[in-house]
C-alpha cells in the first residue's frame, strides 16, 4: 500500500494519530497539504500558514521525509496526486466548519471514484454523542457540559507522543511539490503580514516552548492576571492549537502531569482547563449545529433586520472610535493578528450592540484578521456576546467600555501600548477623554488632533439597544 498523510490544521509530527497509524503499517508514506485559495481561510492565517508549513517542512525533512505542498483547486489537485503517486489509502485528521467541511466532502468524492480508501481520525477530546443530557439532548449551556466533560477526563485518550520514524518508507517527491505556493508566499512577504509574525514563533517547537513555559513559570498567577489585558496572564497558546502546532489532548496530559507533580497549582490548572473545554464546547456545538457559522443558534434572530456596515465600522476596525479600551484592542489586533480575550468581548460588545451591528460583520472581520481565527471559537465567541448563542450573555446586556476600561486598566497601561498618542493623557481622563475634550484640546493639541474627541453617547446607544431588545422580546418564530 501507498498512502497519505493529508495535513489540515494539524501541522506538527508529535501526537498525531494519522502518522502513528500510517509508520505502524510500514507502507510507503506521502506527506501533503493542499493549499486551496478559493476555500481557505482570511490572509492572518495564510500568513501564518506559510511560516508554519516551512516549519513542517523542516521537521519532515529531519526525519528522512518531505512534504508535498499543492497550490490550487483542491479537487483537481488532490486527484492529480493520488493518481501520480499511485496513492492506496489517504489518512487525516477530521476538521469542524468550513472550508473544511467543503475540501473533506471532495476529498471522498474523489476517494470513491478513484476506490482510494479514506480513514478520518478524530481530536476531541471525547465523542460528542458521548456527552449528552440526562434526556440524551446536545448540552446547550456551557456549565452542565463543563461538569460533564470534567467526570469525564479519566476517558480522554492518552497522547500518542511520538511516532516510531525508525519505520519511515517515503515515497519520494517530484522536486516542483515541494515548494510553498505562491498565493501563501505573496501574503506572507506583505509588511502587514511581517509585522503581524514578527510578534511570534511558529511551529510545533514554539508550540511546547510555549506550552512548558506556561505550565512551569506562569500558571501559578492564571486565575488573578488572566482578565487584565496589560499583562502577559494568558498561555498565548491559542495560535498554536488553531494551527494543530500542538494539540489539545496533549496541553490536557501536561496540565494533569503538572497537578501531579505540583499539587499546590492544582487549583491554576484546574482554571485554565476549564478554558480549554470551552474550545470543546466550541466544537461540540459546531458538530451538533453545522450552520452556526452563518446562522443564530437562537432562531428568532434570523429574523432581525440589521443595518449595512458604514463608516462606524471603519471606525471600529481601525481603531479610531473615540473609545480607547476598544480601539487599543482593534489596534492591537492590526499590528499583532492577536487580542486579549477580555477585549475581543469589550469590542464585540461595542460592534454588535451599540453600532447595532451583525455579529457576522464582526465575525468575519476577526476571520480576516485573527491568526487565531480558529472556526468554531470565532463562531461561538461572537454569537456569545451577540446574545444569539447558546449559553448567551443576555442579549439586553451590553459591557460599559469605561468601567471595564477602568476596571481591567486601572493605570491605562494596555491603552498607552496601543494607542500611543494618547500616552500623555493622565489616568484619570485616558479612559473617556471626550469628558474633558476642552481641556485635553487645550493642553493637548496635538493629541486633539490625532484622536477623535467626540462624544460616543454610551447613554443614547444603550437606550437604542433596550429599544431593540423590546422588540426582540414581541417577536414570535415565523
Amino acid at each position: 500500500m501507498r498512502q497519505l498523510i493529508w495535513f489540515q490544521r494539524d501541522l506538527r509530527l508529535n501526537d498525531h494519530a494519522p502518522i502513528h497509524h500510517a509508520l505502524a503499517t510500514e507502507h510507503s508514506c506521502l506527506f501533503a497539504y493542499f493549499h486551496d485559495p478559493q476555500l481557505t481561510q482570511g490572509e492572518a492565517n495564510q500568513a501564518w500558514l506559510a511560516a508554519s508549513l516551512e516549519k513542517l517542512q523542516q521537521s519532515l525533512k529531519s526525519k528522512g521525509a518531505d512534504l508535498l505542498i499543492s497550490d490550487g483547486s483542491f479537487k483537481n489537485h488532490f486527484e492529480d496526486v493520488l493518481n501520480r503517486y499511485q496513492i492506496t489509502e489517504v489518512l487525516y485528521h477530521f476538521e469542524q466548519g468550513e472550508p473544511y467541511y467543503t475540501l473533506q466532502q471532495q476529498a471522498l468524492e474523489v476517494c470513491k471514484q478513484l476506490k482510494v480508501k479514506l480513514t478520518p481520525f478524530d481530536q476531541a477530546w471525547l465523542s460528542p454523542e458521548s456527552i449528552l443530557t440526562q434526556q440524551g439532548k446536545p448540552y446547550g449551556v456551557y456549565t452542565p457540559f463543563s461538569k460533564k466533560v470534567f467526570s469525564l477526563l479519566d476517558e480522554v485518550p492518552k497522547a500518542e507522543g511520538a511516532a516510531n520514524w525508525s519505520n519511515l518508507k517515503t515515497i519520494d517527491l517530484e522536486p516542483s511539490d515541494a515548494n510553498i505556493p505562491a498565493s501563501l508566499a505573496r501574503i506572507k512577504n506583505t509588511q502587514w503580514a511581517k509585522r503581524l509574525l514578527s510578534h511570534w514563533q511558529m511551529g510545533e517547537q514554539a508550540a511546547w516552548q510555549q506550552a512548558n513555559n506556561f505550565l512551569t513559570d506562569s500558571i501559578h498567577h492564571y486565575p488573578k492576571q488572566r482578565d487584565f489585558p496589560s499583562i502577559m496572564g494568558t498561555s498565548q497558546l491559542s495560535i498554536h492549537l488553531h494551527f494543530g502546532e500542538i494539540s489539545s489532548v496533549a496541553i490536557l496530559e501536561a496540565c494533569r502531569n503538572a497537578i501531579t507533580s505540583r499539587p499546590a497549582d492544582s487549583e491554576a490548572i484546574h482554571a485554565f482547563i476549564r478554558q480549554l473545554i470551552w474550545r470543546e464546547f466550541a466544537r461540540y456545538l459546531l458538530f451538533f449545529n453545522p450552520d452556526l457559522q452563518t446562522q443564530a443558534y437562537q432562531a428568532k434572530f434570523n429574523q432581525l433586520s440589521w443595518p449595512a456596515p458604514d463608516e462606524q465600522v471603519t471606525a471600529w476596525q481601525t481603531g479610531h472610535t473615540g473609545v480607547p479600551i476598544i480601539d487599543a484592542g482593534m489596534r492591537q489586533l492590526w499590528q499583532t493578528g492577536w487580542m486579549h480575550n477580555r477585549v475581543r468581548m469589550l469590542v464585540a460588545s461595542w460592534l454588535t450592540k451599540n453600532l447595532n451591528q451583525h455579529w457576522l460583520v464582526g465575525q468575519q472581520w476577526f476571520e480576516h484578521t485573527l491568526l487565531d481565527a480558529d472556526i468554531a471559537n470565532n463562531v461561538m465567541g461572537w454569537q456569545w456576546v451577540a446574545g444569539c448563542g447558546v449559553d448567551a450573555a443576555p442579549y439586553f446586556r451590553l459591557f460599559n467600555p469605561v468601567v471595564q476600561s477602568e476596571k481591567f486598566d486601572p493605570q491605562g497601561h494596555y491603552i498607552r501600548k496601543w494607542m500611543p498618542e494618547l500616552a500623555p493623557l493622565p489616568n484619570h481622563l485616558i479612559h473617556a477623554p471626550w469628558e474633558a475634550a476642552s481641556i485635553i484640546k487645550q493642553q493637548f493639541p496635538a493629541l486633539a488632533a490625532q484622536y477623535p474627541l467626540h462624544d460616543p453617547n454610551l447613554k443614547q446607544s444603550r437606550l437604542e439597544h433596550q429599544q431593540r431588545v423590546q422588540t426582540l422580546k414581541m417577536m414570535t418564530l415565523t
